[in-house]
């Protein structure tokens, strides 16, 4: 996997960030901006590696542990309980959602 390196903020441009907590496993560096404080990773993966990572990601990675998934079903009926106590209907907008499994709790 290949990284590339952001040169500045993507949400307002400004080159100026602060480590926001040390670098990972995969080699990902977190940092904070000093303008608009946004957290980012300044080193995401590049397009060739984004695909090749995704490509297998559902069946390899994020179903690949039955029990995880059990725990993650659980976690899923817990947040929607959760939410329900603020708002009971309406539309949900759920960033990051991965392969969707959380919004299939919605229906």
């Amino acid at each position: 996997m290949t990284h590339k390196q952001l040169d500045c903020c993507p949400m307002c441009g400004s080159k100026k960030s602060t480590s926001w907590c040390p670098v990972d496993g995969k080699g990902f560096k977190t940092v904070q901006c000093d303008d608009c404080n946004l957290i980012y990773v300044q080193n995401p993966y590049d397009k060739e590696s984004l695909i090749d990572f995704y490509s297998n990601y559902i069946s390899e990675i994020h179903q690949a542990d039955s029990i995880l998934n059990s725990q993650r079903e659980k976690m899923y009926e817990l947040e929607l309980e959760f939410l329900l106590n603020f708002k009971n209907h309406g539309k949900v907008l759920d960033v990051g959602c991965s392969g969707g499994q959380f919004l299939k709790h919605f229906r």
